[in-house]
């Protein structure tokens, strides 16, 4: 057995879901976490099965930066039942006034209003409203399961108000992804969502849960859909199953998985990948959380070769469309915010059982817990998770030593 020690860390007990030491390793060619909760005995889990490919996409930083997103939870409703929720606990909505205030003092530039599922709540167009008077240097974001986003007058007022970008929840075109996933058949209801936030010009990122042996395969077919409308659509969040909130039991897809789909999608090896992830997001990089601008990995790729400006304009009109390709080309020099781009963006989600939180506290998004604390993203879930009621699971079932 080869083990290399690579450092010492944090991460939680898997039961109760305390803070406990932690050490990481290198072991046969995988990264595995070792710990011991002194109430619930010890834990070996993989962090990844890909050592390789993990440690390219690891941070080397010590210190965490200024984060640039935050996700405000606006109230625990939803019009759906998903086999997969990090905040499936329903309680009573936060006044619009505390919510105004968390507005008011957090220092993220993008707010992330979420739920639930937001659009529930009467005076999201306040907010939005008030996003805009009162923060213009903000901007205002929507993460939606899209239903309501099929009534075109309602995508018209949340333009009318000022939204600016919607995170839609897109799983795959497939009507058995959407009914294994929440439910329900909800491919009509996302076509139309589309459709209307294409005809309102609002920017628009994809963002697809992976399950294991359900919709992996839609993923280039998502990909495609997405770049071939750069016009509107500007990213694919690519998420896996984690066990936040509630779950079904299935199989742990990692980030080196992602990594390898996300490579056979885009014809871009992994290490043309890791190339970008370090250049253009070497702020925020960190393992849960890799970064492909599409464009930019295109414009290397071609770099050397001969003619290789031209090359690499066919090859984004193939990629594009013609229009796409011409207005990428020639339209004026805007804010990296506004301008055309198509950017894949892995979140590699941990589990209780694997979570390095060194290195998962260095993400550049926090989110708002139950009791009202900016954490880091997934340090502010899986505290929600601590204070709410769990069900009590075997011991030997969570260990999994």
């Amino acid at each position: 057995m080869n083990k290399q020690f690579l450092k010492n860390t944090k991460s939680l007990c898997p039961v109760c879901l305390d803070e406990i030491d932690a050490q990481l390793f290198l072991e046969n060619g995988k990264i595995a976490v070792s710990k011991e909760c002194i109430n619930h005995g010890a834990c070996y889990s993989i962090v990844d099965p890909d050592a390789d490919l993990y440690l390219q996409a690891v941070s080397k930083r010590q210190k965490r930066r200024k984060p640039y997103g935050l996700v405000l939870p606006i109230t625990t409703k939803c019009n759906l039942n998903c086999q997969w929720c990090y905040l499936p606990k329903e309680s009573a909505q936060p006044g619009i006034q505390l919510l105004k205030n968390i507005i008011d003092n957090c220092h993220h530039r993008y707010v992330v209003f979420s739920g639930g599922e937001p659009t529930l709540r009467e005076d999201l167009c306040e907010l939005i409203a008030y996003m805009r008077k009162e923060h213009p240097d903000k901007f205002s974001v929507l993460l939606t399961n899209g239903v309501k986003l099929a009534d075109e007058s309602y995508v018209k007022r949340l333009k009318e108000f000022g939204l600016q970008y919607v995170i839609l929840s897109f799983n795959g075109f497939r009507k058995e992804t959407h009914q294994y996933i929440s439910g329900k058949d909800l491919a009509g209801y996302k076509l139309q969502a589309l459709k209307n936030l294409k005809k309102f010009r609002l920017w628009t990122i994809l963002s697809m849960t992976l399950a294991k042996g359900i919709n992996e395969d839609e993923f280039i077919e998502v990909y495609r859909f997405g770049i071939r409308n750069i016009n509107f659509i500007r990213q694919i969040r690519l998420r896996n199953v984690s066990e936040i909130g509630v779950y079904k039991e299935g199989e742990h897809i990692y980030l080196s998985d992602m990594l390898k789909l996300v490579s056979k999608a885009t014809s871009f090896s992994i290490v043309e990948m890791a190339h970008n992830n370090s250049t253009g997001n070497s702020v925020f990089k960190t393992g849960n959380y890799f970064v492909l601008d599409v464009f930019e990995t295109l414009k290397h790729k071609h770099k050397s070769l001969l003619f290789g400006s031209l090359r690499y304009w066919i090859a984004v009109a193939k990629l594009t469309g013609v229009i796409n390709a011409f207005r990428m080309r020639f339209e004026p020099s805007r804010p990296i915010e506004t301008r055309l781009m198509f950017r894949i963006e892995i979140f590699a989600w941990p589990t209780p059982s694997n979570i390095d939180l060194e290195e998962s506290r260095l993400f550049c998004i926090d989110h708002v817990t139950n009791d009202g604390q900016i954490l880091p993203f997934w340090e502010a879930l899986y505290r929600n998770d601590r204070l709410r009621t769990r069900k009590k699971i075997p011991i030997e079932e969570a260990l999994r030593v």
